[in-house]
């Protein structure tokens, strides 16, 4: 078990912009960093924090809308060695767009 805060963000600042959350467990730790390496190119632009842990990835996005994080989902899905958990980007997304 992990403890871990980020500082407040101003979510009024990113607009249209929203926060996101993507989360991967790698099935494999032996091939993991190659696949890390992979999810990182995806998601460079987008992030702000990563935390990896020995199996399991959390990335912290600034997405522009749904429809990247909709894109960004089907790309990491693609990957080898990965299990997404369900909806953990999108989730995330439509509570804060909510707010």
């Amino acid at each position: 078990m992990a403890v871990f805060s980020l500082p407040v963000l101003n979510y009024r600042a990113i607009r249209p912009a929203a926060p996101a959350d993507l989360v991967v467990m790698f099935k494999d730790t032996r091939s993991r960093k190659e696949i890390e390496g992979k999810v990182l190119q995806i998601v460079d632009k987008f992030m702000f924090y990563a935390g990896i842990w020995e199996q399991q990835g959390i990335y912290s996005l600034i997405v522009p809308n749904p429809a990247t994080a909709t894109d960004i989902i089907e790309e990491v899905r693609k990957l080898p060695g990965i299990e997404l958990r369900e909806s953990s980007l999108l989730t995330n997304i439509s509570t804060k767009l909510e707010c």
